[in-house]
């Protein structure tokens, strides 16, 4: 990387499963026609069908633990704080091979998705297969065994699997791995893929971030 500054553009995939439309993959209970500014937008991207969903969402904030703790030494002088905040929040929706993936915004764009209709291990799949098993930085699995254990394991450099120690009889919870020939893009997967890009290529205009391909 050239020069002190760094920038990183991150983004976070879900794929729906089999059958699910972009109206199903929102859970009924977001309410999203009760946020601030709701707005949608349809488009298309080449062969994919895409909508944006876009809405603010309002956070209240009232006494910390340590103000109330004050108040009660204060007697009949309590101190009150009390604000609230908007964060803008989206949902971009991409339908293409007559799938459904959903890349999020914002802190409260996840709580939005129905996780009933998400593929479960998609972000694990699809990280494994681009990094080739190559790459590898962490690791977080759970064994098959009578008392199930969580097993941790973190690399001092970027390693292939065989370096891990994964074993047939763990189930894989998390893997943060490199893209294959790239160090500059870390992959994050659980149930989703975070795509995370550092450098250069993280710059508005040269955002090369990979789209996931079904697995």
């Amino acid at each position: 990387m050239e020069g002190t500054g760094v920038e990183l553009a991150q983004i976070t995939f879900f794929l729906a499963k089999e059958g699910v439309t972009m109206g199903s993959i929102i859970d009924e209970e977001a309410d999203l026609a009760g946020e601030k500014a709701v707005q949608s937008f349809d488009f298309g991207v080449e062969d994919a069908a895409c909508r944006f969903i876009y809405f603010e969402a309002m956070s209240v904030r009232k006494n910390p633990p340590w103000l109330d703790f004050i108040n009660e030494q204060l007697g009949d002088a309590p101190i009150t704080f009390g604000t609230t905040s908007l964060s803008p929040n989206g949902l971009l929706l991409i339908s293409i091979d007559e799938r459904v993936f959903a890349a999020v915004f914002g802190r409260s764009a996840t709580g939005c998705l129905n996780r009933k209709m998400l593929e479960p291990d998609f972000g694990i799949k699809t990280a494994m297969n681009m990094c080739g098993n190559q790459e590898i930085r962490q690791t977080r699995s759970q064994s098959n065994t009578i008392t199930p254990t969580h097993i941790d394991r973190q690399a001092a450099k970027p390693s292939d699997s065989f370096v891990f120690g994964l074993s047939e009889a763990e189930d894989l919870r998390y893997i943060s791995a490199h893209i294959k020939g790239s160090r500059n893009t870390t992959l994050q997967g659980r149930d989703s893929l975070t795509v995370k890009v550092i450098g250069r290529q993280a710059q508005l205009g040269e955002n090369h971030c990979p789209v996931p391909r079904i697995l």
